[in-house]
């Protein structure tokens, strides 16, 4: 699922496809790919953080909080790097 929103560690394709590809499927890429990614990554989380038997039920922002904050600080550090 990183690799399809081009998150860390599996970031380093995306400049490379970017630079090389024509305008039309960059845009491509870079809309419709991000969003099924993204939307991919949503249902995984609300299956393993919603639909699991036997945890609490509060907000799910607060359980996935820190994984996405992990998620965010290793792509933006590896991705600047």
């Amino acid at each position: 699922l990183t690799f399809k929103i081009a998150a860390a560690p599996l970031n380093m394709w995306a400049p490379d496809v970017y630079e090389g590809a024509p305008v039309p499927v960059t845009a491509f890429l870079s809309v419709v790919s991000k969003t099924a990614g993204f939307v991919i990554l949503l249902r995984v989380i609300i299956i393993c953080f919603i639909a699991a038997p036997g945890i609490d039920k509060e907000p799910i922002l607060l359980q996935v909080q820190p994984y996405v904050m992990v998620l965010a600080a290793a792509t933006m550090i590896i991705g600047n790097v």
